[in-house]
């Protein structure tokens, strides 16, 4: 279950939004304090009080009567037999409206709405604050809003997960229709973590293991939680990486039939019950991720999960881990607002919207993704990197910053990990570890990532071997005691040189030939330049880069210039999304590095 459309009317400072997207996967929402964030996250979450919007535009003089209903128009769309999954967890019966509604069929009824189920379905519905006032499944039956109907009242057996004919009933209301009670329990799979300190630290006992939308119930379901060890286990370790001073969570019994929230900072097998702080007397944002991490491991269908200005109540490294954590969850929809680019960069994105105040209204847009990533480009030409590093936990120096955009997509595609707290960096010039610098400008590097607690450590530096010798590269590795790597191959560029990636790249670029480049082509001109020399032996000896200039002017009759950063990120991503056998070795060098411990010593 996801939302993919929305639009919001007369809620705050929304006057009459146009309808924007979302899509599966993170979802985040961009601007400046007072934009709107927070009220575009109230009104996507379902759970609102009208308040109408105030401009001169809906009262243009004093004492104007406005619009009392605030609203908010949207569309869930749920995957190929996931209503099924929905229904049965209700445990109810519902009304479906007859294909026809002067005759009754029960078998073609219920064949006409399995095949219906079997494909994805839209509903599309319109919320006057927590109220749905209509909903209706696109490509079915339609009925207008107040309209009466005929039709089966339907169940799903919870065994054989097959709908069942209970009876027929005429004369229905338009309330009874499948498509409102459908939007009333996708509402309640809509949570939303607002940017404030919460009450969560205790609660009285009992089975749910629902969470209410305030989160309130926190201690009692964490406390049901118990009874499955394996995801409590995996609630805690997460929790500890997000914030590593808390080694476990654990619920304490206390009078008035009531369970507390009680967090351990020791290592829990010294058994110090006394050291356990109450959730009360801790930190404002660990109630928040505590309640995050209950619905992402617990639901066992997709939600959609809004988290307001995380950065609020968590420090930017932690809010990165966090985003990592759920980046590798994606089986549900993200929203998270902010006005940090620490998520931005830490999260998977698959939209992002801006919100923006015009004339006391906020609009919505919606930010190109691949133009985001430019703008990461472009800070990174002129050096703008403290945003980056400040509040990861260690940092990997790589060879420049080619490496430093296609390092990420080797180790998530390839590798199957998230950076979480650390961030990949390339060195301004490279050139400076080179002759007899390198040692000097290392411990430079080596000092200022360890200096203090403003800037992380470093977790090692992973460079081209070419311009350095082998006793050089030696001696590095041995002083920096295997803190600095080198590749295998000469330079990166040397694991871009395959074919079909670069014939789908070079044919993305406008102008760059009057016919397409087919692969062929380009393994024959690589196999001639290799001149007889083994392939193997060649890849790791060629000078990439220029082989790469040279075929990109070749084949576009110098109408096109190989750019490292552009074509080495699109080539990379190709690589790692067909190929991704190509970058083992990378993969490798990577994850040794993000294993390495970065404190001194």
């Amino acid at each position: 279950m996801r939302i993919i459309t929305f639009a919001v009317n007369n809620y705050k400072s929304f006057r009459d939004s146009p309808q924007r997207s979302l899509t599966k996967g993170f979802n985040v929402v961009v601007g400046a304090n007072n934009a709107g964030k927070t009220a575009l996250a109230e009104a996507l979450s379902l759970n609102f009080s009208s308040r109408p919007h105030r401009s001169l535009a809906t009262a243009p003089t004093p004492g104007a009567v406005l619009n009392p209903e605030s609203s908010i128009d949207l569309t869930f769309e749920l995957d190929p037999g996931e209503i099924i999954d929905v229904l049965s967890t209700v445990n109810a019966t519902f009304f479906v409206p007859a294909t026809d509604q002067g005759t009754f069929n029960p078998e073609l009824e219920i064949q006409a709405f399995r095949e219906f189920c079997a494909s994805t379905i839209l509903l599309d519905c319109h919320f006057v604050g927590p109220n749905c006032t209509s909903a209706q499944l696109r490509h079915h039956v339609g009925l207008p809003v107040g309209a009466t109907f005929n039709g089966p009242e339907l169940r799903v057996n919870a065994e054989t997960r097959e709908f069942e004919v209970v009876t027929y009933r005429n004369g229905l209301q338009y309330s009874q229709q499948i498509g409102m009670q459908l939007a009333g329990i996708l509402r309640q799979m809509v949570y939303m973590f607002r940017a404030e300190r919460l009450n969560l630290a205790q609660f009285g006992y009992g089975p749910d293991r629902i969470l209410l939308p305030d989160a309130s119930n926190l201690a009692q379901v964490l406390n049901v939680l118990q009874a499955n060890p394996s995801r409590f286990d995996a609630l805690n370790g997460y929790l500890t990486t997000i914030l590593p001073d808390i080694r476990r969570v654990i619920l304490v019994p206390i009078p008035g039939n009531l369970v507390r929230v009680d967090l351990w900072s020791v290592d829990p097998k010294l058994e110090r019950e006394d050291l356990a702080v109450p959730l009360a007397d801790s930190g404002t944002g660990i109630g928040q991720v505590l309640a995050v991490l209950y619905v992402v491991l617990t639901s066992n269908y997709p939600r959609t999960i809004i988290i307001d200005e995380p950065q609020s109540f968590l420090h930017p490294g932690a809010v990165r881990k966090l985003i990592g954590i759920l980046n590798s969850i994606p089986q549900h929809q993200y929203i998270v607002t902010t006005h940090s680019p620490g998520v931005v960069t830490a999260a998977d994105l698959g939209k992002l919207l801006r919100v923006r105040k015009v004339q006391s209204e906020s609009q919505v847009d919606e930010l190109d993704v691949g133009e985001a990533e430019g703008l990461r480009v472009l800070l990174t030409e002129v050096g703008a990197r403290l945003g980056d590093v400040f509040g990861a936990d260690s940092v990997l120096w790589v060879e420049g910053r080619t490496e430093e955009l296609c390092y990420p997509v080797i180790l998530t595609q390839v590798a199957g990990r998230q950076l979480l707290g650390a961030v990949i960096l390339g060195v301004e010039h490279t050139s400076d570890f080179e002759g007899r610098h390198t040692r000097t400008v290392y411990r430079i590097y080596q000092r200022l990532t360890s200096a203090g607690s403003l800037l992380p450590p470093a977790l090692g530096f992973i460079f081209d071997r070419e311009g350095r010798t082998q006793k050089d590269r030696e001696d590095l590795g041995r002083e920096s005691q295997g803190a600095v790597q080198f590749l295998r191959r000469r330079m990166f560029e040397n694991y871009l040189l395959e074919p079909a990636a670069i014939a789908s790249v070079v044919n993305g670029i406008d102008g760059f030939r009057d016919s397409n480049v087919s692969e062929p082509e380009i393994a024959d001109w690589i196999r001639r330049q290799r001149n007889g020399t083994p392939e193997a032996d060649w890849l790791v000896e060629v000078d990439g880069a220029r082989l790469l200039q040279e075929l990109f002017a070749g084949f576009s009759e110098t109408r096109a210039n190989y750019d490292k950063v552009e074509y080495g990120l699109a080539l990379t991503n190709w690589i790692a999304t067909n190929r991704p056998q190509h970058f083992t070795e990378i993969a490798d060098l990577l994850c040794s590095a993000l294993d390495r411990d970065p404190t001194p010593g």
